[in-house]
């Protein structure tokens, strides 16, 4: 593994996992983005092992004397990561339950991991280019932002609440990732976001009581929105690139799609998710790798995906100017690009185009930045560098789903690694 930032930004050596793992409690929760039902599950370490965050946003309660309501001190809130899967995956794959209960185990962290619209469980239409687009993955991204700091425990956890520390996203959401981060405002600086639809208070099991929104006022000058640590894992960067999609769906797909848009696009049927190497289960013909271990049922709908595929989602696929985006990302977030070295899907040297694009003080935000990314634009002055270095790290050999154990072993020692440290500098 190799490791490139500032000399002064070394990681600290990741906490071993205890020889007793501490005991993980789940819930299977429900909650809206764009009027969809999205499906997730929540990790969480039972006994806290390290300090828990303050709550930005402080709790109300009513007086004795059954009055207005004053003002108490916040209530202590858990740290929490959401996990967020590739294209054509679903909460399950990838290396993602995994993390869950390595960050939980090792860190004391907290973490969502959800099925964007259209995949897995979720409800939706299922979109190949809406990596970046507002209404797109990173509108579910802060559907869920802002169901966790709306979340309101329930079944004996009354108590707990969530502070979102961290955004991780692999393949087509390490870009979905970097657009939601963008779009915020951060703790300082101006810009506008994108709406929240007052969706994420969530419904169905585990869903809480959340308040509408979630997201509080926050302090003054604060989006309640940001996340300050962003991780993207093996990432694209070039969405502009024809080959990358006449490859993958071949070289008449874009007369294809304009042909057959009055039809609602080409139809395509895949087979989904992308499962790391193990051994099947005893007795589970037909069950996915890893599910007897991991407690939780096969679910028919990974199986196969139908979808259409559209001449506006190719043409919002390559109209994405992550280069833009990165530019606009708020001062205080912090990077972490991670990529395999033999990634034959989304080429290696996407991780360091991201990080010299974020490291980058944009002079002034031109007409491609500004169709890229309004909030960038709104703000008006020029953004200055990243008060952090962006990170890369490169897996020797792993490709594009780490599904090699060791290389798995890698990508999951640099994320743990990585959130312990921003959660000590937080």
């Amino acid at each position: 593994m190799r490791l490139r930032s500032s000399p002064s930004a070394a990681m600290p050596a990741a906490s071993s996992t205890p020889s007793t793992p501490p005991e993980l409690r789940r819930r299977r929760v429900e909650f809206l983005s764009k009027g969809a039902k999205l499906v997730g599950e929540l990790v969480w370490p039972a006994e806290r092992r390290r300090p828990a965050l303050q709550s930005k946003t402080p709790q109300s309660a009513r007086g004795d004397n059954g009055g207005e309501e004053s003002a108490v001190s916040p209530c202590p809130a858990l740290p929490v990561s959401i996990l967020a899967h590739g294209l054509a995956d679903d909460r399950d794959s990838f290396v993602l339950p995994r993390l869950a209960e390595e960050l939980a185990t090792r860190a004391g962290v907290a973490s969502l991991r959800f099925d964007f619209r259209g995949s897995g469980e979720s409800e939706g239409a299922f979109k190949f280019g809406n990596a970046a687009t507002a209404d797109g993955d990173p509108a579910d991204l802060e559907a869920v932002v802002a169901f966790l700091n709306g979340f309101r425990g329930v079944g004996g956890e009354e108590g707990l609440r969530f502070e979102v520390v961290a955004l991780l996203g692999h393949s087509k959401a390490g870009s979905a990732v970097v657009s939601y981060a963008a779009r915020r405002r951060g703790r300082r600086g101006a810009g506008e976001g994108f709406s929240a639809e007052g969706e994420g208070a969530g419904e169905g099991e585990g869903a809480g009581e959340g308040e509408g929104e979630g997201a509080g006022e926050g302090e003054e000058g604060k989006d309640p929105l940001f996340v300050p640590l962003i991780i993207s894992v093996a990432g694209r960067f070039d969405h502009t690139d024809k080959r990358a999609i006449t490859s993958r769906f071949g070289d008449d797909i874009f007369e294809r799609a304009r042909e057959m848009e009055s039809e609602g696009g080409v139809p395509l049927t895949w087979r989904v998710g992308s499962r790391p190497k193990e051994a099947t289960p005893e007795g589970g013909e037909g069950e996915e790798p890893g599910a007897a271990r991991r407690k939780v049922p096969p679910a028919p709908s990974r199986r196969l995906l139908a979808w259409r595929l559209t001449a506006s989602d190719l043409a919002d696929r390559l109209g994405t100017d992550m280069g833009a985006l990165c530019r606009g990302l708020p001062r205080e977030t912090r990077l972490l690009f991670v990529h395999g070295t033999g990634d034959a899907t989304v080429p290696p040297s996407a991780a360091e185009r991201y990080r010299a694009a974020a490291a980058e003080p944009a002079a002034a935000a031109g007409a491609a930045d500004a169709a890229a990314n309004p909030p960038a634009a709104a703000a008006g002055a020029p953004r200055r560098p990243l008060l952090f270095p962006p990170r890369v790290v490169m897996v020797d050999g792993a490709d594009h789903n780490f599904t090699e154990r060791a290389k798995a072993d890698e990508l999951v020692d640099a994320v743990v690694e990585f959130v312990s440290e921003g959660l000590l500098r937080e």
